[in-house]
């Protein structure tokens, strides 16, 4: 993934029905970073194809011509696409509820749904889309992260957990390898082992496909200690941060403990006024050719991105171009970023 510049925008993932392709591709169009929200995704298009899809946008993403598995589109289509639309009143066709062995037929509908979104977001221009997960929605997220993947997905962003898995995934979906994930299960006690499997190979039923072009993956993290739980484990399989803390609104969890203020009576997040990066630096990697951290909550001076569309706060990204070796000192919310030498 590169770009000559990094984009101002960053559209924030905003829930079910609301960041859709249309959304994600007016964003991308503008210079941002396009975000579709993955998650349910295949109940939206199932009734968007109940509906009669109009204008046809779906049924054109599943064409023979772009969706690579001819036979998996035509039975999606056929089990949920009504000419004309349901009837007024009618109810819609359920989707299945995923479990630890789910249906194949929702297996494939989860694939063809995040394949069509991040089709029909990048169709026609080099913008960048991305596509928003959540790591408590953990028993979807690989065929979600195929389908994105098989049309080109830009970026991946998953926050309301640590997605340490992730980029491990990524790697295998990327050359269509067998891939597993770890599903937390409350109860569980040591030795259980249960994890959701996805095996590209077999569902592609023996077509060969060239190797697909692994995504950014970005974290949405809360507190700079995941942050710095990221470098200490895997620094090189990331390639930046999106920064949210409780004022952004979202999936992650106030502050725990006794509430503290600064000396204007504001809440103090971070403890102290000033948080000390110490050995924290921005990432490595050549996203974008930037390394950065970022965070929500208030302005930080000389900031370069805003994410959008999160009620109720501010998103800003501290940002360094790869190959300015300076290091940064601190991040003071009235003034920003304090750079070492």
């Amino acid at each position: 993934m590169r770009t000559k510049s990094f984009p101002d925008i960053i559209q924030g993932g905003m829930g079910v029905g609301v960041s859709l392709w249309p959304l994600a591709r007016a964003v991308s169009l503008l210079g941002g970073i396009g975000v579709i929200s993955g998650t349910l995704v295949e109940v939206v298009v199932a009734r968007t194809l109940q509906m009669g899809d109009p204008c046809g946008y779906i049924r054109w993403a599943l064409a023979p011509f772009h969706f690579p598995i001819k036979e998996v589109a035509e039975r999606v289509i056929a089990k949920y696409y009504i000419p004309g639309g349901k009837a007024p009143g009618a109810r819609f066709k359920d989707v299945p509820l995923f479990g630890m062995n789910p249906e194949k037929s929702l297996t494939d509908l989860i694939i063809v749904s995040n394949f069509a979104q991040v089709f029909l977001a990048k169709e026609g221009h080099q913008g960048l889309v991305g596509i928003n997960l959540l790591e408590k929605v953990q028993l979807p997220t690989i065929c979600a992260l195929y389908g994105a993947m098989l049309a080109g997905v830009d970026c991946v962003f998953i926050g309301a957990g640590i997605p340490k898995q992730i980029p491990r995934v990524l790697d295998n979906l990327s050359r269509h390898d067998y891939a597993a994930y770890k599903i937390g299960v409350e109860g569980a006690v040591i030795g259980d082992d249960f994890r959701q499997c996805f095996d590209p190979k077999a569902f592609l039923n023996g077509r060969k496909l060239p190797r697909l072009r692994r995504p950014g993956f970005l974290p949405i993290v809360s507190a700079p200690s995941i942050i710095k739980r990221f470098f200490m484990d895997e620094p090189e399989m990331i390639q930046g941060f999106s920064g949210e803390l409780p004022p952004a609104g979202g999936h992650n969890a106030p502050p725990r403990g006794e509430k503290r203020f600064n000396e204007r009576r504001r809440t103090c997040l971070w403890g102290t006024r000033r948080h000390r990066l110490g050995g924290l630096h921005f990432s490595r990697s050549p996203f974008l050719g930037w390394r950065r951290v970022c965070f929500s909550g208030e302005t930080c001076r000389g900031a370069s991105s805003r994410r959008a569309g999160n009620s109720g706060g501010k998103y800003f990204c501290a940002l360094q171009r790869v190959g300015d070796e300076r290091t940064p000192k601190s991040i003071d919310k009235k003034n920003g970023v304090s750079w070492g030498a």
